[in-house]
């Protein structure tokens, strides 16, 4: 049976209808009997000197428990109060764990979409790499699918006025997934909407996001 994949959240999801990637707190443990998995990563926001070097070490570690099954939210902000040339840095230690574990990367970029895409260019990194929280303009996400990044859309779906909304319609069907991120709108919701944006059954979004799950992840539910 088909699942509804949340592939970013920073939630516990208990509906078995749902399969969704937890964003891994490295203050929590991971529940061994639960069936949750986790994306793992060192986000931009919380970056220190100490990150290149035990904090990356840590994420090689964790990076290799079976639960962990993407790399992330790593990324760029040049929003952030930290140092961007060590975001970077990080940023690249990152993916050279991506490409040993063989790990997609689930990425939090802002306001450094030239940046992110040079490094792409330059490292030619073979893991897929999974841009969340998509709402950026229609010359972004053109230069996005050029260079072969998958989209996630979340909770920004349901404003009109975004570009989350309008240009839902611009993701090859083969780059789309959704999210619920820090969202408390549920994952059903956002397929709904999304399949009416899309205006195709639900049923049939459900099974275009299956496919590309299996496609990057190569693996079951």
């Amino acid at each position: 049976m088909e699942k509804y994949i949340d592939i970013h959240t920073h939630q516990s999801e208990n509906d078995v209808d749902v399969f969704s990637i937890k964003n891994y707190n490295s203050f929590e443990d991971f529940d061994i009997e639960s069936p949750q998995k986790y994306s793992a990563g060192l986000h931009p926001w919380f970056l220190s000197e100490n990150s290149k070097d035990s904090g990356i070490e840590n994420l090689m570690r964790i990076s290799g428990y079976p639960k962990v099954i993407a790399i992330g939210e790593a990324g760029l902000d040049r929003f952030s109060e930290i140092d961007f040339e060590l975001q970077i840095a990080i940023f690249k230690k990152q993916i050279a764990i991506a490409e040993k574990r063989k790990l997609p990367i689930i990425i939090h970029c802002v306001r450094a979409f030239s940046d992110l895409i040079a490094i792409k260019k330059k490292l030619n990194p073979q893991v897929p790499l999974i841009i969340h929280g998509f709402n950026q303009n229609s010359e972004i996400l053109a230069e996005l699918i050029k260079h072969q990044f998958y989209i996630s859309v979340g909770e920004a779906i349901f404003n009109e006025n975004y570009n989350a909304h309008k240009l839902l319609k611009n993701v090859p069907e083969n780059s789309l997934f959704l999210e619920t991120d820090n969202s408390k709108v549920s994952i059903k919701k956002i397929y709904e909407k999304a399949s009416e944006i899309l205006q195709i059954p639900e049923i049939e979004l459900i099974t275009r996001i299956n496919q590309n799950f299996q496609t990057i992840f190569e693996q079951k539910i």
